[in-house]
């Protein structure tokens, strides 16, 4: 036997042999069969919709809780057509119809199928019309005189009832022509003699149809009148039949990865009030504006007299003045569904559209004054009031601020969790919910990569789909210096769109933080040495917030904790590389450029920063051997970071000879000289930080540094510092963190001339010797803390020498927000910590010879946390303290010595609450019901 090309069992003579003929015929009676058998069913409806652009993000997808088909399951095709019409045309097909047809397209937007109009010609019309009833999502039966006397119309009817049973579609009867319903119910009158010469079991069928559909609510011509009003009526009828359904005709967005929750508070606003709403949508390049707004359009379109989607609105906005002045013309003329609306006069086209109920979504409007200025002109300045009552507005941007000046509703369009990115991204790269075992740990990578990203995840997982492991590989480390393309133009055009200025601080942010979470105050230090004629750093960062360059992670009342998306720090620095030489980059960030910087002196005056961190790459060498003139030549050198690099630096003999004047940001840990550069000036510094360094002192005490620029000193974990500087310059200095400075004896009789001072942190300065907290010779005895630190908000004493009689100056600090005192060998507090209002955390863990709280004799409504945890002497707790709503408690390893008839005063909080707390007050941390 042979085998011929196509893979067909063969005869050596060439003749397909018995067996393999059997087979064959076989497996063609199983096809025939599965092919009668498997209907169509909503599996396909739900799961396999047209693919239009909204599914470039979010492509369909079941949930987790689909159970598979079994085999009587059915398989249908999603809905073509929203409304099949039967009718029988020589009654109604010039007169009725026409009028219903003309409205249902043209003024609903639906689409429509007519048995005798929509037919290709020399096709057989039965199967047409058995798929496009199969294919159609409500229906309309006109029952006419003549209706029962085509065989042609009651096969209809009769598969038209059983696509509603089975697919729990609308059917709406329409009694037309003076028709009384109950001919039909009872095949009486014109329904009487139904057609000749067909089998018994059909007319059958066909009387028990009649009947049926008699029974569905419908319309009689004789009561419902004028003929416009019945029109009307049943053009609702079918509309609301469409919106009860789960999917929309035109477009299926039931299974689009994260839309159905995205959507969820868009539809509360347009369906609550009845009132005229302009609506916004905000995100990033690639987020899936577009996709949700087209999603709305397509589920809520059809509710709308008139609604119109305009797409790439900034795109069409560069073309020529003749191209933008149509846009108000298309608009306007699909509005009032008159092509020729351009003739029309002003005054009664806006007469016209005040009577007209629409839905518009305006798609990209760009943020700058040419694009507010065509929007304005669009709607005339108006916008939705241009309309009925009831209309919705819908505008896409990346640009907040654009949107909050129009619309009244903002809605922001965030990344995709993990769990829905990976969905998406596997439905791309796998056509499955989850990868396979040895794809994981790739899926994993490709997911950190796009950062939630809708259209990174869909271009990567389609590039990588049906490749092996190998390609895999290569393709994402490639991502790294070279990114996809079709990725990188969404995002270069959010950097296109920046102002000069807005360009540097972009630049800044990717190459100083990367993909990093960061606190904005630092931030603010970045921006205020070098940005602050620009508006202030606050301005720069709500700008680019509004912007989407800048997401919000966490708001805290101080401050908040603020990103940028990965993709776009990754651009920021891919523009930087694109100047092949060294000298002439603006940042130095890599690590093999870094190191070419620190051992040749590759740098120039257009060096604005360095930074050098884990996510620079890695050295083949452990140390770097610097010169001292290394930084001569950084004459514009602005910010300076060197952070958690495992790579030494090894100074010359005599140390760095300068650091540049120019510098507002010196972060460097592990920092290697025992002080700054002698000739080196810190006149624009905002931040100095320099943790776990070798600092014996900053500078030579002779030296009156001009330190007026200066917000942040860290000189944490400085193990060899002793004493603090003269800082009586730094007059905006905010914060000074000496934690864990152990040999640091004495401050600085100048940090009483520090009025903005917020944070002191003295944790484990176990050497520090607090004279009364911080009275020294040139401050007056009779001033208290409140007017030495009249702004500090955070005050941390955890381990250090104070004792308890100094704890009474800490209730004088009326500001404070925050106050820790761990690890202190204190018996009792008297009525001391608990006088401030303004406290929110107090933190005495690990207190162990604390005995008992005192008294709280003041309302503390601020007061959220009090930690305790570790004090093992404190046996009992004040009745008072019951006062304290809203608050979170931690007694881990307290209470543990109390006697057996102690109550704690609990009264009023749950018997489970009270048991526990006697039972398992060591190993549980509680919150307060008292004041859910």
């Amino acid at each position: 036997m042979k085998i011929d090309g196509g893979g067909h069992d063969r005869d050596e003579d060439g003749d397909e042999s018995r067996p393999a003929k059997r087979q064959r015929t076989l497996f063609s009676e199983i096809i025939t069969r599965a092919t009668t058998l498997l209907q169509p069913s909503r599996f396909f409806q739900r799961f396999l919709p047209r693919f239009t652009r909204s599914h470039l993000f979010y492509p369909p997808s079941p949930s987790r809780d689909i159970v598979p088909p079994s085999p009587s399951s059915s398989i249908v095709l999603p809905p073509k057509h929203d409304v099949f019409i039967s009718f029988r045309g020589i009654d109604v097909r010039d007169n009725f119809l026409s009028h219903l047809n003309s409205f249902l397209t043209h003024q609903k937007k639906f689409a429509v199928y007519k048995d005798d109009s929509d037919l290709e010609r020399g096709e057989e019309i039965s199967p047409s019309l058995l798929e496009a009833i199969e294919r159609s999502a409500c229906y309309i039966v006109i029952f006419s005189p003549n209706y029962a006397g085509s065989p042609w119309c009651l096969d209809e009817l009769v598969r038209i009832l059983e696509c509603s049973d089975r697919y729990g579609r609308r059917v709406v009867p329409v009694f037309y022509g003076g028709l009384d319903p109950s001919y039909v119910e009872n095949q009486t009158g014109s329904y009487r003699i139904l057609p000749k010469g067909e089998a018994v079991d059909k007319i059958r069928s066909w009387r028990a149809a009649l009947t049926k559909a008699a029974g569905i609510s419908g319309f009689d011509s004789r009561v419902t009148r004028p003929e416009s009003i019945l029109i009307g009526e049943i053009c609702k009828a079918v509309l609301q039949a469409l919106s009860g359904q789960m999917v929309p005709v035109s477009n299926s967005i039931v299974g689009l990865v994260g839309l159905e929750r995205r959507i969820n508070k868009i539809e509360h606003w347009a369906t609550s009030g009845g009132k005229n709403l302009t609506i916004g949508v905000w995100g990033p390049g690639g987020i899936g504006k577009t996709t949700l707004a087209k999603a709305f359009y397509d589920k809520f379109s059809s509710q709308f007299e008139a609604s119109y989607f305009l797409s790439n609105f900034s795109d069409k906005l560069s073309g020529s003045s003749q191209l933008r002045d149509d846009l108000q013309n298309d608009l306007f003329s699909a509005l009032l569904g008159d092509e020729n609306a351009w003739r029309i006069s002003q005054d009664l086209k806006e007469h016209r559209l005040g009577r007209t109920r629409v839905l518009v979504v305006i798609d990209d409007v760009g943020d700058d004054i040419g694009n507010m200025r065509h929007l304005n002109e669009l709607f005339k300045g108006r916008y939705c009031d241009l309309f009925a009552s009831g209309s919705i507005i819908i505008l896409t941007s990346r640009n907040q601020q654009v949107l909050k000046n129009v619309c009244h509703h903002v809605h922001e369009v965030v990344a995709l969790g993990d769990n829905e990115a990976l969905r998406l991204f596997c439905l791309r790269a796998f056509k499955e919910h989850h990868p396979p075992i040895e794809y994981v740990e790739w899926s994993k990578r490709a997911i950190t990569y796009a950062q939630g990203n809708p259209l990174a995840l869909t271009i990567l997982g389609s590039h990588l789909y049906d490749r092996d492991q190998n390609f895999w590989g290569i393709e994402l480390k490639a991502l790294e210096r070279h990114p996809n393309q079709a990725i990188e133009r969404v995002f270069r055009r959010s950097y296109e769109g920046l102002g000069r200025v807005e360009r540097n601080v972009f630049i800044d942010i990717a190459c100083l933080y990367g993909r990093c979470q960061f606190n904005d105050n630092e931030l603010k230090k970045l921006l205020d040495g070098n940005y602050v004629e620009h508006g202030g750093s606050e301005n720069l960062i709500i700008n680019f917030i509004d912007k989407s360059m800048l997401t919000t992670v966490f708001v805290f009342p101080d401050h908040r904790i603020v990103k940028m998306h990965g993709l776009l720090s990754d651009l920021g620095r891919r523009i930087v590389n694109e100047n092949f030489r060294l000298d002439r980059r603006s940042w130095l960030f890599e690590a093999q450029d870094v190191y070419s910087f620190f051992k040749q002196g590759k740098g120039s005056k257009v060096t604005r920063g360095i930074s050098w961190d884990k996510s620079s790459g890695e050295l083949r060498t452990e140390a770097i051997h610097m010169q001292s003139d290394a930084f001569v030549k950084l004459e514009n050198l602005r910010y300076l970071v060197i952070r958690k690099s495992e790579t030494k630096f090894v100074l010359p003999k005599d140390g760095l000879r300068c650091l540049p004047n120019s510098l507002i940001i010196l972060t460097w840990d592990a920092f290697p000289m025992r002080c700054l550069p002698h000739e080196f000036c810190p006149e624009n510094l905002t931040s100095l930080s320099l943790p776990s360094s070798k600092v014996r002192k900053l500078w030579d005490d002779t030296r009156n540094m001009d330190l007026r620029n200066l917000k942040f000193l860290d000189l944490s974990r400085s193990k060899y510092l002793k004493k603090l500087p003269d800082l009586s310059t730094a007059k905006r200095l905010e914060e000074i963190n000496l934690r864990f400075c152990f040999r640091l004896v004495e401050l600085s009789w100048s940090i009483v001339h520090l009025p903005k001072l917020e944070v002191l942190n003295l944790e484990k300065c176990t050497s520090l010797e607090l004279n009364a907290v911080g009275y020294y010779t040139d401050v007056n005895k009779d001033d208290n803390m409140a007017a030495i630190f009249p702004e500090l908000k955070r005050l941390n004493l955890s381990g250090t020498s104070i004792q308890n009689q100094k704890l009474e100056e800490l209730r004088k600090l009326k500001g404070c927000n925050e106050i820790s005192a761990n690890d202190q060998e204190l018996v009792h507090f008297r009525d001391v910590i608990f006088q401030s209002k303004a406290l929110e955390e107090i933190c005495l863990s690990n207190c162990i010879t604390l005995k008992e709280l005192p008294k709280i004799l003041v309302p503390m409504e601020a007061l959220t946390l009090l930690i305790l945890g570790g004090c093992t002497s404190l046996s009992r707790l004040p009745d008072s303290i019951c006062n304290l709503g809203h608050l979170i408690w931690n007694f881990l390893l307290c209470l543990v010595q109390q006697s057996e008839n102690y109550q704690p005063p609990f009264t009023g909080y749950p018997n489970w609450l009270r048991s526990t707390c006697l039972v398992a007050v060591n190993s549980v941390t509680y919150r307060s019901f008292l004041h859910p």
